[in-house]
């Protein structure tokens, strides 16, 4: 018997210190120090974030949108996993992309996209589709101008081309493949 009255003395102890220990906690009244590694800036973390960047006509240049969105302050960068953009052509086509994981410099215009990388839209002039595959691309966002070092995969129509390096320019509509070129172009 007296084995059950500690028992239960020893759990209304216990019950009141937490719960002593949860009401200070919540208004703020707890006397630990604070934790060095949060006082520090850890930055942000986002989940299916979307970033947004208009022009000067309030229009959107480009949408950013990806499942995870971190800040890493000492390193001045942002990194994304499972990421998808969208862009507009001097015309107004949409040029989308996806990736696997992207990264941004702080105060950067360049996005880079890494892993199962493809960007497609409308050619102008042409209104096919044309589609771009690679492991690596380079977005500049204020120039419109996407390249790559990696090799590249260049779908349209029918048509398909293949190389090492990339320079794709919305506003000039023009690509170019840097070396090691093969394709089959049908008339």
């Amino acid at each position: 018997m007296t084995y059950r009255v500690l028992s239960i003395i020893t759990f209304i102890a216990i019950v009141v210190v937490g719960w002593i220990a949860l009401d200070r906690a919540q208004n703020g009244t707890t006397s630990s120090a604070p934790n060095p590694a949060l006082t520090q800036d850890s930055g942000y973390a986002a989940r299916d974030a979307q970033l947004i960047e208009t022009g000067p006509d309030g229009r959107p240049m480009y949408t950013l949108r990806a499942n995870l969105i971190q800040q890493q302050p000492p390193a001045q960068l942002v990194t994304l996993d499972g990421v998808q953009m969208q862009m507009h052509d001097p015309d107004g086509n949409v040029w989308s992309g996806r990736a696997d994981h992207g990264l941004i410099m702080q105060d950067d215009a360049v996005v880079e996209l890494t892993g199962g990388v493809r960007l497609w839209g409308l050619i102008p002039g042409d209104k096919q589709s044309a589609q771009v595959t690679t492991e690596q691309l380079f977005v500049n966002t204020r120039t419109d101008v996407a390249t790559s070092p990696a090799p590249v995969l260049l779908n349209w129509g029918a048509q398909q081309l293949s190389g090492t390096g990339l320079e794709a320019s919305l506003n000039d509509r023009r690509v170019k493949l840097e070396s090691d070129v093969h394709g089959l172009v049908h008339p």
